[in-house]
């Protein structure tokens, strides 16, 4: 027999079904999960009532100051006023002092 083309089919499963399938599937699942965590946190929570911990903290500062001290050094304040008054009267001193 002699052909004239050729023919390239796909076939694609319908997957519309498998989706809820999954999703059905999931959601049972997340209900399981949660009822195991809570059972979880009930056992741990009894099993931890009534201890105690204590942790000891302590930290070494020396280098954070050295390095704030460096950043602080060389550091110069200016100040701009713009102090006029005319000749022949006295000045006043408005500057605040503790």
């Amino acid at each position: 027999m002699a052909g004239i083309a050729d023919v390239y089919v796909t076939v694609l499963p319908e997957t519309g079904r498998i989706a809820d399938g999954i999703k059905k599937a999931l959601l049972g699942v997340d209900a399981d999960v949660r009822r195991a965590a809570a059972r979880w946190k009930k056992i741990i929570d009894r099993e931890l009532s009534g201890e105690k911990a204590e942790i000891e903290v302590t930290a070494d500062t020396k280098k954070a100051k050295v390095e704030i001290d460096k950043a602080a050094e060389d550091k110069k304040l200016t100040v701009e006023m713009d102090a006029r008054h005319r000749q022949g009267q006295p000045s006043r001193d408005r500057s605040r002092r503790p």
